[in-house]
């Protein structure tokens, strides 16, 4: 049969998700926006067939953590805004949309882009990351052939020269590596397996950096670059200051390879 487009429940003052709408297995596009959800079930992850899914304004905190690659809507979901809600972090699902086109998640309090947004790169052309209390961007967004990115009412800091060849070292994330930074170290060293590994590592780990030269793990004790981004043919209007680009670098050696290729 033919595709469903549904407006359902935009608008309505809904707080509750009607599970029933997750039975619609045809169902290519949802409309949820200007409600008051707070959270969304994990059956709506199952729908194989939804690639629009529009969730903004609502009061959503964070997603499923349950969702996983294998998730079918991770598959075909193509249109994904859920600007204007309470998130604090980029949604740990989106590593797995490869073939997500449009994502939008403007006026939350992410403040920091991850890495693995790259794993988007094949697909991903328009970025809405518009006052989102971001201070700079990922160096992976220059992996990414976007048409449209979205980033004023964001605080970048002090304004810099734009120019390609300036790079700024800024710190050491910590002088004194963390118990917890000591154990992942342990962990890679000896290579054990996740079965042998505690949940609060593993998680450490999947939401670590990698380095921009030599991919290895970027740790607490890692050192952290900036330099001006140039983002030009981009909708960056209204931007109080240049957006600077993160990279993040696991020693002195890789910084001097980044300095060098400048």
């Amino acid at each position: 049969s033919s595709g469903i487009n549904a407006e359902y429940g935009a608008g309505i003052n809904l707080r509750y998700f009607d599970n029933r709408i997750c039975r619609l297995e045809h169902l290519q596009s949802l409309n949820l926006s200007c409600n008051k959800l707070a959270k969304l079930p994990l059956q709506l992850w199952e729908m194989r067939s939804l690639a629009q899914l529009d969730i903004s304004n609502n009061n959503i905190p964070d997603f499923p953590s349950a969702i996983v690659r294998h998730s079918a809507l991770c598959h075909s979901l193509k249109y994904f805004d859920c600007s204007g809600n309470q998130l604090t972090e980029y949604p740990a699902f989106l590593r797995h949309c490869h073939t997500l086109c449009t994502l939008k998640i403007a006026r939350n309090n992410i403040r920091v882009i991850p890495d693995h947004i790259k794993a988007c790169a094949g697909s991903l052309r328009n970025l809405d990351l518009e006052a989102c209390n971001l201070k700079n961007l990922p160096a992976a967004l220059t992996q990414l052939c976007l048409n449209d990115l979205k980033i004023a009412g964001n605080k970048f800091p002090r304004p810099l020269r734009e120019s390609r060849n300036e790079i700024y070292k800024s710190r050491y994330l910590a002088t004194v590596p963390s118990l917890q930074e000591c154990c992942v170290k342990s962990v890679i060293r000896h290579a054990l397996q996740p079965q042998d590994i505690p949940d609060s590592i593993l998680g450490y780990i999947a939401s670590a950096q990698h380095c921009n030269i030599c991919r290895k793990l970027v740790l607490e004790s890692a050192l952290v670059c900036y330099q001006p981004a140039v983002l030009r043919n981009f909708s960056t209007s209204s931007t109080t200051n240049n957006p600077v680009i993160t990279r993040f670098l696991c020693s002195e050696r890789c910084f001097k390879v980044l300095a060098a290729g400048k």
